[in-house]
């Protein structure tokens, strides 16, 4: 027998068909109404993403997984450039559930977030939230790299060089060290801040052992450099020199570059 036809929302019955049924118990249930918010989202359903929303706050507040459904939630907001709303749903799981995991994530989305939103100060003040109270989480390498490319992204250049010397600075064993200066050395040849192109080059060359991720930097350098070598470079003598040098460079490590 077919379902008799309802004259309500199309949007409101799915949700309720897919959600509804789900027990707080159900260790799928969190999940199920994850994505019916993140599909309210993409329908740009304002009501029903509400709905979801506080329906997982309400019953799932204890779940340890709770911050990541709402990320993923943020997430998709942020992605179709809803910062504000995105904003508001990072802000409540950190508020809410400080000592959970995953909810370093929450934070370093307030600092897109208010990149997106055009406010680089605010997210200066996030990011500092970032540093200080995840800063030795297990991601937060990574998620301070983000950031940095998240200032670049937005046209921050000056603030992503000091947020890529930060990477290096506390995380200087990481493969994000190695991409943190790569891009402090491409930043430089970038905006021709000539000043700051050999030492920048010099650290990547020096500090860091051969690794996929150091040939993948020096190519991108070396990458760079060649464009603005054969645009409009400055110093083209300096530019082959240091292309020479970094093409170089890469011969001894473990990958072919192309």
């Amino acid at each position: 027998m077919r379902p008799s036809r309802s004259t309500s929302s199309p949007r409101c019955v799915n949700s309720t068909r897919i959600w509804s049924p789900a027990k707080p118990g159900d260790s799928q249930a969190i999940w199920l109404k994850m994505g019916v918010a993140i599909a309210s989202v993409h329908l740009t359903d304002d009501p029903s993403t509400d709905a979801v929303l506080q329906n997982i706050t309400a019953q799932h507040g204890s779940d340890r997984r709770a911050p990541e459904a709402l990320n993923q939630i943020a997430w998709a907001c942020r992605n179709l450039k809803q910062y504000n709303k995105a904003l508001t749903i990072y802000q409540y799981a950190v508020n809410n559930w400080p000592e959970k995991d995953r909810v370093a994530f929450s934070q370093h989305g307030i600092v897109i977030c208010q990149l997106g939103l055009g406010n680089p100060q605010e997210a200066d003040a996030a990011l500092d939230v970032l540093l200080q109270k995840f800063g030795k989480d297990k991601n937060a390498s990574k998620m301070v790299l983000w950031a940095a490319n998240g200032y670049s992204d937005a046209g921050e250049v000056q603030r992503a060089s000091r947020v890529f010397e930060l990477v290096v600075q506390n995380y200087p064993d990481t493969p994000e060290a190695v991409d943190a200066q790569a891009a402090l050395a491409i930043t430089s040849v970038q905006t021709e801040d000539t000043a700051r192109i050999e030492p920048a080059i010099q650290a990547l060359l020096a500090k860091f052992p051969p690794s996929e991720t150091k040939a993948r930097g020096l190519h991108n350098v070396a990458n760079t450099i060649g464009w603005k070598l054969f645009g409009y470079a400055v110093d083209g003598h300096g530019s082959r020199t240091c292309l020479h040098r970094l093409t170089s460079a890469c011969s001894p490590l473990p990958i072919t570059l192309r």
